[in-house]
């Protein structure tokens, strides 16, 4: 029913990167941010597709924030966003696992610790975030915990680099869609003229929900609270509740 178009990121490893850059013959490639992930993205829309506007933008967590950047960088452009487990600016608490991790890659890089050690660490530490403390514990027995542990022991892609993933830290951990406006949610939100669907999950602990909620009541934002064990991954867990209120929304 749709043509969809799937963009790679910026700083992905597939769309320019740190660990591709010279491809291009770049000389260096300069820190990187969400609002130059969608510029790129209209560039792209604009003089490749020769797009004038488009019906929708979906995205979840990093992709999440790119389109909620889109809504105020572009207001004509697109008609309904969707915007799943996302956050229209960091949250201290967002920030604080940011700077942990960013933490660990530069002190590992400086006392000779390997990539794949690094990204390890991460890894771990992902996972503890990513979920909550009761899918941990319900999905992963005492006795099966040791090959759970193994299966951070993996060789790690080589197209999506720990550089790549540095770059696209310190993009996250800079994301706020009211930076174009002094710092005010009300006035980026007075700017927005697409519709929005705002996906929640109260058990985020990766991206924290307040700011998103707030951010819901600023726009009268149709919402979509979602209250299940699986923290960040919570659309995955309740996909088809989502796909049916998406579809809602884009009929609407």
């Amino acid at each position: 029913k749709y043509f969809i178009i799937a963009i790679d990121a910026l700083g992905n490893g597939v769309s320019t990167s740190p660990s591709n850059y010279n491809v291009y013959k770049i000389k260096s490639l300069p820190d990187i941010s969400i609002r130059d992930m969608v510029n790129s993205q209209y560039k792209m829309l604009t003089e490749v597709f020769k797009l004038k506007h488009i019906f929708a933008a979906i995205g979840g967590s990093l992709g999440a924030m790119q389109v909620l950047e889109w809504s105020v960088a572009y207001p004509n452009f697109i008609s309904k966003i969707v915007a799943y487990v996302g956050t229209p600016k960091m949250s201290t608490y967002d920030l604080l696992w940011i700077n942990a991790q960013l933490n660990i890659i530069q002190t590992d890089k400086h006392y000779g610790v390997t990539e794949k050690e690094i990204r390890k660490s991460l890894s771990m530490m992902m996972a503890g975030i990513g979920r909550t403390p009761d899918y941990i514990v319900e999905k992963v027995k005492p006795e099966d915990f040791q090959n759970y542990l193994k299966d951070f022991d993996k060789e790690y892609s080589s197209t999506f680099t720990l550089e790549d993933y540095e770059y696209q830290l310190k993009a996250i951990m800079h994301h706020d869609i009211a930076k174009g406006f002094n710092g005010s949610m009300e006035e980026a939100a007075n700017s927005i003229n697409a519709k929005l669907f705002l996906i929640i999950s109260e058990t985020d602990l990766l991206v924290n929900p307040i700011e998103t909620k707030r951010f819901a009541k600023l726009t009268n934002a149709k919402t979509l609270i979602l209250n299940n064990n699986c923290g960040h991954l919570a659309v995955s867990c309740e996909i088809e509740r989502c796909r049916e209120e998406i579809a809602l929304f884009l009929e609407e």
